[in-house]
């Protein structure tokens, strides 16, 4: 990558971006959306509407502030989905397996609860609302 800023959130990109975050920068450079929007801050920035570029963006901030941080913890790059059950212990099993069925409710469902009753059920099939709880949908 030529800056490290991202050129649609300005942004700091990481240092040794996957082959996969290149690939999608390279797509989305080519979108005939894109629009050129230098700023003082970012002289390469571009303007791409935000539901072509919110995934990308996700992504580098991964790259560059989360992933670093669980490698700096010990936390492993590749799940051993395998091993999971015997890693969470049962008692973590069990309660996971009664939030998905509903018995009990997780963090993330009474949130995600909260904002259907208050907002409905029309306004949160819209995809702006997705848009809207990203911060608290988004795994990692």
């Amino acid at each position: 990558m030529k800056t490290s800023l991202c050129p649609f959130c300005s942004h700091r990109m990481p240092s040794n971006p996957t082959p996969r975050l290149h690939s999608l920068l390279a797509y989305l450079l080519k979108s005939p959306n894109l629009k050129p929007n230098p700023t003082s801050r970012n002289p390469r920035g571009q303007r791409l509407p935000l539901s072509e570029h919110t995934a990308f963006c996700a992504m580098h901030d991964n790259e560059t502030n989360h992933i670093p941080h669980g490698i700096s913890q010990g936390w492993p790059t590749s799940p051993n989905w395998a091993e999971l059950e015997r890693r969470m212990g049962r008692d973590m099993s069990e309660y996971v397996w009664n939030v998905i069925m509903g018995k009990v409710g997780g963090e993330f469902f009474r949130v995600a609860k909260e904002e259907w009753d208050h907002k409905g059920k029309r306004k949160m099939q819209q995809v702006i609302n997705e848009l809207g709880s990203i911060h608290i949908e988004q795994p990692g």
